[in-house]
This record gives C-alpha cells, structure tokens and sequence, in this order.
C-alpha cells in the first residue's frame, strides 16, 4: 500500500511545506481519461447531435431538403418498427413507402426506382447466359459461392459503362 502512494508539496509561497497523499493509481485513471480519444460511434452520434441543433441558414423553399427528409424518415421509421414489435408484426416496405411515400418525395422516388419489379425477363436471361459462361467446362472447379461473386461483379461492373 505504501507503493501505490506518492506525496506532492504544495504552494511555494508558503515558508511551511504541507503535503498531500495522492494515489498514483487514481492519477494514471486522470489522465488517461483526459487524453481517451472518442469512439467512432460517439463522434457520429455527436455529429448528428449538432446537426439536428444547428438552424439551417438556407432561405426556405417549397422543396424538402435531404437533410429534413431524412429526420422525417427517421422518426417515422422508429414509430413504425415500435409498433411492428409491439404488435407482433411482419415488416412490409411496400405497405410502409405506399403509405408514407407523401411525406418522404425525394426517398420515395429513390424507393419506385430500386424496389420495383422489372416489367421484362431480358435481365435475369442475360445473367444465366453470363453464368454458364463462367462456369463452363474448363472451369468446373468453380465453386458456387465464387461463381455467384464473379456474376455479381461482372452485373455490377457493366452496369457502370
């Protein structure tokens, strides 16, 4: 116990030196909690924090703006997946964008574009041709896992030129 003890003289103003125990454990915890640097997460939820207490300076327009769409979205979202909990309640994004698509226009046009059915097969005949492609007979070691991969990739890839 005497280890873990140090003394530290104060004031030199004073002709009398009085000392203090300190625990020098108690010391290590001070300053390694003043030089802790922030969790990813607290910096993210800290930037969130500012950005939801900053006024926005922009004039106002009829148009939403992304940044309000997206605090709108996240309140409705939270009152939706409560209530799908507390109900007991299979999740639906058709019935939940059918039935918000009004007060979320930017998202909801982002939402027609990728949850929508393709009206032609020409897609999915296109991505069976290019898997048999790759796997034909000079690659039949190929695994299934690998293969799928690649097709994505390749979908991915041409969809960008």
């Amino acid at each position: 116990m005497v280890n873990d003890m140090s003394f530290e003289t104060t004031s030199p103003q004073s002709s009398a030196s009085t000392t203090k125990p300190v625990s020098s454990l108690q010391g290590q915890q001070q300053q390694t909690q003043k030089t802790k640097p922030p969790t990813a997460f607290k910096k993210f939820w800290l930037s969130v924090q500012r950005q939801n207490t900053t006024k926005s300076s922009k004039s106002t327009s009829s148009s939403t703006s992304i940044d309000d769409e997206l605090m709108k979205y996240r309140t409705i979202a939270t009152l939706e997946s409560t209530d799908i909990i507390e109900n007991d309640k299979p999740p639906n994004a058709l019935q939940f964008w059918a039935s918000n698509s009004y007060q979320l226009p930017i998202f909801s046009s982002l939402v027609q574009r990728f949850l929508s059915t393709p009206a032609t097969s020409v897609a999915s005949e296109s991505c069976f041709s290019i898997a048999s492609y790759l796997h034909r007979k000079q690659r039949n070691r190929l695994s299934p896992s690998n293969l799928a991969h690649i097709v994505f990739l390749k979908d991915k890839f041409d969809c960008q030129e």
